[in-house]
Order: C-alpha cells, then structure tokens, then sequence
C-alpha cells in the first residue's frame, strides 16, 4: 500500500517545509518548558504554545471515547473545539485543561534526534527518549496552577500567535 504524505501549509499558503525538517518540532518542546508556554491536558497530554498546536503524552492512559493515547507519543488535537479549549486556556495562563471530549491524531514517536536536541540544549549528553519524557513529566509535577499573564513582554494570546508556526 502507498502512503503519501501529508502537506501542511502555512498561513500564506506556501507549503510548510517544517514537516521535512525533524528538528523543528522538538525545538519548539524545549523553548515552549523554557518560557512556560504549556497546557496540560486531562493530566497526560503536554500540549506545547510554540509552533504547531501538539501535545506529548506523558503516559498510556484510555479517553472515555476508549481512544488510547501512548506515551512517548506526539498527538494532536483534529477537532476546533479542543483546539480553541486549549488555545483558551493557554491565552488565560492556565497550567492545566480537563477537557472531557476531543479527537487526537498521532504525529510522530519520540526519536533520537529529538533527544539529542533536548539535551543538546539543556548542556547534557547521552539522553534516551525515557529521559526525555521523565523530564517532561517532571516538568508538570511542578507547574504551578497558573501561569503568568506575560511572555517575553507580550499577553499571551500575543506570544502564541507571533510563533504559532511562525519560525
């Protein structure tokens, strides 16, 4: 069977080229724990502000649609109703969402040059994907339940919308 690939296009759109560029993503994972620009949702999906609206699972857990979500997964969400939840939540400086309904596609698996990246950045050497993924749960085990209203100077309606697929 052929499976093509899919093209995501940009808001001008001109294709976006960051699909064939697998550092891209994972970059976006570390700047968004770096200037707190996260939601959490329903306590297993790390969804990211910076860059295309995606999430890690941070562990296997079932909806209550019995859509199982993996961790070490990257998700996103496919319905505008959890898209604009979490775009909502996140512009309030809200740490966390439950959001009871929502369809989530898989993008992608963790991978060896997302770790790299991760650790690259970070100083550290010689990191696994389970690593990866325990920093990031550790990361939520200490988030605070809400977020400051600013990002680099801007609301943060403002901040997601100027790196929203923009670099």
């Amino acid at each position: 069977m052929l499976i093509k690939k899919l093209i995501f296009y940009n808001k001008d759109n001109t294709p976006d080229r960051s699909q064939d560029d697998p550092m891209y993503e994972r970059m976006r994972l570390a700047e968004a724990l770096e200037k707190r620009a996260t939601v959490l949702v329903n306590g297993v999906l790390l969804v990211k502000g910076v860059g295309k609206l995606s999430g890690l699972c941070l562990r296997d857990t079932a909806l209550k649609d019995g859509t199982v979500l993996r961790a070490g997964l990257w998700y996103s969400p496919v319905d505008d109703r959890s898209r604009d939840a979490i775009r909502e939540a996140f512009d309030r400086g809200d740490s966390r969402l439950e959001q009871p309904s929502g369809r989530w596609a898989v993008m992608r698996p963790l991978s060896d040059l997302e770790e790299t990246i991760w650790y690259n950045l970070k100083r550290k050497k010689g990191a696994t994907a389970e690593e990866l993924l325990h920093e990031a749960r550790s990361y939520t085990a200490h988030m605070p339940e809400r977020f400051g209203t600013k990002i680099e100077g801007m609301s943060r309606a403002a901040y997601r919308q100027s790196v929203h697929e923009a670099r």
